[in-house]
């Protein structure tokens, strides 16, 4: 186990098996301790975010509370599995016979294939899987079935069926620039943006009626700053602090 430093927010996994800082700073020696094909690990916390290179080059920017699985070195293939949201920035690599070697991304319930592009998957647990293209290709495979992505386009996938649909994708990884991007979003799905990265436990009473939210600010913003916001926007709540955990608690419209 590595606690990553805060002062930076890079880490390299190198073709010579170390794995070192954005800096330059070395950190772990991984030979070793390790054959190339083990895997690693990396989680990020509540209220954190980093970004990976991995040894082909290939770089990941990973949001708050989720997990990325991979080999310290890749072989035949380039196979990494994700819980949580990541944006990937896949570089095209040749293998021997000079062939473009496929990247995947396993989640629970598909497979994303592609081959050098830039994507982003949201993938956390209990809550519909999307997938969002930004440039080049992807395929992504389910139990039921397999469709293609060009730009712009999002799929999402629910009881084993994916759908896809045309939308703005900056909104989706508008997150990767430390951004809040809000283009009528759900209360529950705002709030789910919000505890992830505020470290916060929300609670609703009963009767919260469907609402929407619009606009943007910076997630450098404090706690305080942002409970102000929820208030301009007419969101009705109680801020507690108690066994060492923040609790928002969503009250009805009154």
């Amino acid at each position: 186990n590595i606690a990553l430093s805060e002062d930076e927010d890079l880490l390299v996994i190198s073709e010579d098996q170390t794995i070192s800082y954005g800096s330059g700073k070395t950190i772990l020696d991984l030979r070793k301790k390790f054959k190339p094909n083990e895997p690693l690990s990396i989680e990020i916390p509540r209220a954190g975010h980093y970004k990976v290179q991995l040894e082909d080059g290939s770089k990941i920017w990973l949001n708050s509370e989720s997990k990325i699985n991979f080999p310290i070195k890749f072989s035949n293939e380039r196979t990494v599995s994700l819980s949580g949201e990541a944006y990937f920035q896949v570089k095209k690599t040749i293998n021997k016979s000079k062939n473009l070697l496929a990247f995947r991304v396993q989640t629970e319930g598909q497979s994303i294939e592609v081959t050098g592009t830039e994507f982003n998957v949201y993938a956390f647990k209990n809550e519909s899987i999307k997938t969002t293209l930004v440039e080049g290709k992807v395929n992504i495979h389910s139990a039921l079935q397999s469709i293609s992505l060009i730009p712009n386009e999002q799929s999402i996938l629910s009881n084993g069926g994916l759908e896809k649909s045309t939308i703005d994708v900056s909104t989706e990884i508008s997150w990767k620039n430390n951004v809040f991007h809000f283009d009528e979003t759900s209360l529950k799905s705002a709030m789910r943006q919000l505890s992830r990265w505020y470290d916060l436990e929300i609670i609703y009473k009963k009767g919260i009626p469907d609402s929407y939210f619009y606009g943007q600010f910076s997630r450098d913003q404090p706690l305080q700053e942002v409970l102000k916001i929820l208030e301009e926007a007419d969101v009705k709540f109680e801020f507690e602090f108690k066994n060492n955990k923040n609790y928002l608690i969503v009250l009805p419209q009154t």
